[in-house]
């Protein structure tokens, strides 16, 4: 989401969407950010957007075991575009799932309801553009909304940095 507005706001707008229609949202924001990075020539631009067609295919491929670049604004706008929302989703739907077989696991522990919300710290390693906050995001939501996640991201692509807060 745009870094222009406070978390709280963030928040507020969230509560009145339901996921999908907040990942439409965030995956719009997102490319359009990615997207008004320098533009480049327009030859330049469809080698570009080549480029960063076929490194996106490569993700999820033998391929992806000995590495991907994930720079460059074109192929940071596909990779939001075709999998922010999807890889979001299914971490949310591990984690529910989770919850629902094996009731007694407590991923997350509950607070007392008289005491004040527990702030929950996360490590997402390999965290990248936040598709992992994402999915907390809405199991905090669904699930625990009377605690706090503070979710790290560690990635080696230092590029993702511009879009995650």
């Amino acid at each position: 989401l745009s870094n222009s507005k406070p978390t709280d706001e963030i928040l507020d707008e969230i509560l009145i969407m339901n996921r999908k229609e907040w990942y439409e949202t965030a995956t719009r924001q997102l490319v359009n950010q990615a997207t008004s990075q320098k533009k480049s020539a327009k030859k330049a631009q469809k080698e570009e957007k080549q480029e960063a067609q076929f490194r996106s295919s490569e993700l999820s491929t033998s391929s992806d075991k000995t590495g991907v670049s994930f720079k460059g604004s074109l192929f940071q706008a596909n990779y939001y575009s075709t999998k922010f929302q999807r890889r979001g989703q299914l971490l949310y739907a591990v984690l529910s799932d989770l919850r629902k077989k094996c009731p007694s696991f407590n991923l997350f522990p509950q607070n007392d309801k008289n005491s004040s919300p527990t702030t929950i710290k996360i490590a997402s390693i390999g965290g990248g553009p936040g598709t992992d906050a994402a999915g907390l995001l809405w199991i905090q939501k669904d699930f625990h909304p009377n605690q706090r996640f503070q979710v790290v991201l560690y990635d080696y692509e230092t590029s993702w940095k511009r879009y995650a807060k």
